[in-house]
């Protein structure tokens, strides 16, 4: 049995990464002139935060759970 480890491709992730920043960013200026709730603002970027370590951990870590089973004969 031969095990194949997939990678996410690292663009893939800067992307993502670029597009949290750029939300956070706009965020921020919402929070910063009391248009949304604080709780609103970092929950949002807890849940950015956790995305994005999952992100990284899928581009640059192998994640043991994507692992791709090929069977020999």
């Amino acid at each position: 049995m031969k095990v194949k480890k997939i990678l996410l491709p690292k663009w893939v992730a800067w992307f993502v990464f670029l597009i949290f920043l750029i939300v956070f960013i706009q965020m921020y200026y919402y929070y910063y002139n009391q248009k949304i709730s604080p709780f609103e603002f970092f929950s949002t970027i807890a849940l950015f935060l956790v995305i994005a370590v999952v992100l990284f951990f899928v581009s640059y870590r192998q994640i043991p759970y994507l692992l791709l089973m090929e069977v020999k004969k």
